[in-house]
């Protein structure tokens, strides 16, 4: 027997699976469950009960339950796969293990194909419903499933095949039986003679029986339950391998990356990081056939095929809203009690991209608007070291020269704005470098130093000619690091032990000059924090050469980073609603762990990207994603910097369209983006915290209140697995979850009668966002100087004031917010003279 029995994980809440998949070569199996495919994209063959079908665009075949098959295909393809488990159905419907369906588009002809358009209409559907998980999104699918089940039974129905091939009823209930108790219990320890004993069979048949009828041995086919199930924590969450392996039944750490090896010839860890890569997705089995995981998406715009059998499919746009409903959120606020101090920690730093790019005449108008709104305390940057700075090079005898002319330039600039320089040691001068790796369109040369006692003279001259200039005390409120992101490839291609060189050689010149100098580290990504090893190794490292930092650095992007050859690659969404606030928590755990005690978390770059090209970056999401991120992380973080302040970065190319999908606040011309201003809400909370929760926070000012609330909207899950749904200039709102609006109540006591001011800024599509503005104006494609001044005029902020009169009892406020909406309230009490 060649052929195994499959056991599906389901959908926790529907009970069927609905799911994108990429098909390359998929063994014979198969399983109680109807299987419905709709070929999106490509040609795959199917084999049925040993017969072969062709599928090409657009064509569907349903596999009936216990139907053995499988699936070869040499061209890129595209599926949309339907998984009813033969349960589902028989709870609902009478006759349904009797039932056999007959349906294989293909065979007919295309005025035959009314009844099958009506199938891929309810599966566009369904697809669309289930990616977007709108508030009661549950109910809906299950009357699209029921829809087109009985549309199946009506239309599609069949006499019960009496084909051989079929697994036999005989053995039917045990296998299922079996296959149903492995699933269950698949977390805990199992063995064959406690399932003998469950089936009261000797262990020597059961065994048998188990490589006869279920195509391989127990203790593989429950490791593959187990890896089934592990693979998709792998892939979509951002548990250690460690917890993994453990919430999956492997009694260890060692014979779970035994098995993973043995199914796909490498080890959990690699498997993650190739996730991301696209290049990386197909699969190696030891028999060198290519496998296909079901965890695969097209990266080519997946809705493509399904877009014109959605129901509106001839409207222009995809946004669909017209069926949107409203949430509504009753929230008792506190008044009583003493309040917290508000640490304003958002304020404590910010970012440009790189040291020369601060000297740029657009980019120092852009902090000056900015440091004009808001105070930050701290700048950071790329790039001091940067040739561009022209700070080091070296004679025809190897003498090392230095010049920090245009170092002073930026400092002073700062300086005048109020701005203190975060000093990110980096990158490596070429005539310093020990060879030619590089990064970004303007390169950075990211080598190690040729000579590790030229790099420390290097940075002892720079800090001596800081403190001949500005002066220790100066410097004493400056921060100091090395490198960015020593952990990934992308900027340091040699060893660790090389970091580690010289992150301690830079640590020593600098605490040489003054030992109060606060030296952190280490610039990491926030994936690494997951890992297993990199931080245990760095603190190991710095406990045994007394070089630990003062303060801990990292950069949050939910969304990974690879490349090749320089070339950076951002996966397109975020991962985790709550990945900030899961990162931190780790973080964390893993500091009482290693029995640490940091005084300091900055948080130097964060958005919910690194993508320079993402094109929700534009939109009134990153208003409320701003917002979200900020109120609930308050008590966590000393300093947390959003990268960056404006679009005007040489990572990339400079761009032709103002709205690139570019990360700054505001674009590379100037206009403000609604990031922008919400920045501006949140400089005028008060410094006392009074209360907040999911969606607001309450502030006070001596007898003055302030609210600020938000809408925050998710990706949907496509979106968050880099497919790109579409999403064009004109077309970028319909790539996130619940697009209903939100009605928030609050309720709150103890605010004293009086007559009362309430002023109130609204930050949404219509009001304060320049990109959705753009679009009213037509989206213009070149965007003259006047247009750009028009757009920053028109598209500001909403602000209203009223005068309101309250009794001292208990007072009620109710508003109601669109998608990705923040608004800010100031309650103020009316004095008369």
């Amino acid at each position: 027997m060649d052929y195994i029995y499959e056991s599906i994980p389901l959908d926790a809440k529907l009970k069927i699976n609905i799911f994108l998949h990429r098909a390359k070569y998929v063994h014979d199996h198969w399983h109680d469950s109807l299987e419905l495919f709709f070929v999106l994209k490509g040609n795959v063959d199917m084999y049925i009960q040993r017969k072969k079908y062709t599928l090409q665009e657009e064509d569907m075949i349903l596999i009936n339950s216990n139907e053995i098959h499988s699936i070869i295909a040499d061209e890129d393809n595209l599926l949309l796969v339907l998984q009813i488990p033969l349960s589902f159905l028989s709870d609902h419907f009478g006759q349904a293990e009797s039932l056999s369906f007959h349906l294989k588009s293909f065979m007919y002809a295309p005025d035959e194909q009314e009844r099958f358009n009506e199938v891929r209409m309810l599966l566009a559907e369904m697809m669309w419903v289930y990616n977007k998980e709108s508030y009661g999104y549950e109910l809906k699918m299950k009357s699209l499933l029921f829809q087109l089940l009985y549309l199946l039974i009506w239309k599609f129905k069949e006499g019960e095949s009496e084909d051989s091939a079929r697994i036999s009823p005989k053995h039917m209930e045990r296998m299922l039986r079996i296959a149903n108790y492995i699933q269950v219990n698949y977390m805990k320890p199992l063995n064959l003679n406690e399932l003998a004993a469950h089936e009261y069979l000797s262990v020597p048949y059961l065994s048998n029986f188990f490589q006869k009828h279920m195509g391989q041995s127990f203790t593989k086919y429950v490791n593959q339950i187990r890896l089934n199930h592990a693979v998709k924590d792998i892939a979509y969450t951002d548990y250690s391998i460690t917890q993994i392996a453990m919430d999956h039944g492997f009694p260890n750490l060692k014979s779970f990356h035994k098995a993973f090896k043995d199914v796909y010839n490498i080890t959990p860890n690699q498997y993650r990081k190739e996730l991301q890569d696209e290049h990386h997705m197909e699969r190696k089995v030891t028999t060198g056939q290519k496998i296909s995981s079901y965890l695969e998406f097209d990266r080519d715009n997946a809705y493509g095929a399904l877009f014109k059998y959605l129901p509106d499919r001839n409207r222009e746009r995809v946004d669909r809203t017209s069926d949107k409903g409203v949430v509504t959120r009753e929230i008792q606020l506190q008044l009583t009690g003493s309040p917290k101090l508000m640490k304003p920690y958002w304020q404590k730093i910010c970012t440009i991209g790189k040291a020369k790019e601060g000297l740029y005449y657009e980019v120092q108008q852009h902090l000056q608007s900015i440091q004009s709104m808001m105070k930050f305390e701290y700048i950071r940057f790329h790039g001091i070291f940067d040739d561009e700075m022209m700070v080091y090079r070296e004679d025809q005898d190897g003498n090392p020269l230095y010049n920090f002319f245009y170092v002073d330039q930026l400092f002073d600039f700062l300086q005048g704005l109020g701005l203190k320089p975060y000093i990110e040691f980096g990158f490596m001068p070429a005539d310093l470098a020990s060879g030619d790796q590089s990064i970004f369109y303007k390169k950075s040369n990211v080598s190690k130093p040729k000579d590790l006692d030229k790099w420390s003279e290097l940075i002892r001259q720079f800090m001596m000619h800081c403190e001949h200039r500005y002066g220790l005390e100066t410097l004493r409120t400056w921060k100091y690091t090395c490198w960015n992101e020593p952990d990934l490839y992308l900027f340091w291609t040699d060893t660790v032990e090389d970091y580690y060189a010289m992150y301690e050689a830079t640590y020593r010149t600098v605490k040489s000059i003054c030992p109060d100098l606060k030296f952190g580290g280490p610039e990491i990504i926030s994936d690494t924090i997951y890992q297993e090893d990199w931080l245990t190794s760095y603190w190991d490292f710095c406990r045994s050469y007394d070089c630990m930092p003062d303060f801990f650095s990292f950069h949050s992007y939910p969304t990974g980073v690879q490349g090749e050859s320089g070339e950076i690659k951002w996966l397109q969404a975020s991962r985790a609603n709550d990945y900030l606030a899961e990162t931190l928590a780790v973080l964390k755990k893993k500091l009482r762990q290693e029995k640490i005690k940091m005084p300091e978390i900055y948080i130097t770059e964060w958005n919910a990207t690194g993508d320079h090209r993402d094109l929700t970056n534009d939109t009134v999401f990153k208003a409320a994603y701003i917002a979200k991120n900020i109120v609930e992380n308050m008590e966590d973080i000393t300093g947390l910097a959003y990268w960056t302040l404006t679009d005007h970065l040489e990572e990339l190319p400079p761009p032709r369209e103002t709205f690139h999908g570019g990360l700054g606040l505001i674009t590379n011309n100037g206009i403000k983006k609604p990031g922008y201003y919400v920045y501006q809400m949140l400089s005028q909370l008060g410094d006392q915290l009074r209360d907040r929760g999911k969606g607001y926070c309450l502030t006070q000012r001596g007898d003055c209140y302030q609210l600020l609330m938000y809408h925050y909207c998710h990706y949907d899950k496509l979106y968050e697995m880099q497919d790109s749904l579409g999403i064009d200039s004109l077309n970028r709102y319909h790539v996130f979850q619940d697009m209903n609006d939100l009605e928030m109540s609050f309720t709150c006591e103890g605010i004293p009668a009086g007559t009362y001011e309430l002023r109130s800024i609204h930050v949404n599509r219509e009001h304060g966002s320049a990109y959705d503005t753009w679009l009213a104006m037509g989206a213009p494609a070149e965007l003259s100087r006047g247009m750009v001044d028009y757009l920053n005029q028109k598209a500001v902020p909403l602000q209203e004031y009223k005068i309101i009169e309250l009794d001292g009892t208990t007072a009620t406020f109710k508003y109601t917010l669109s998608p990705h909406e923040v608004r800010f309230y100031e309650l103020r009490p009316l004095r008369h003279f």
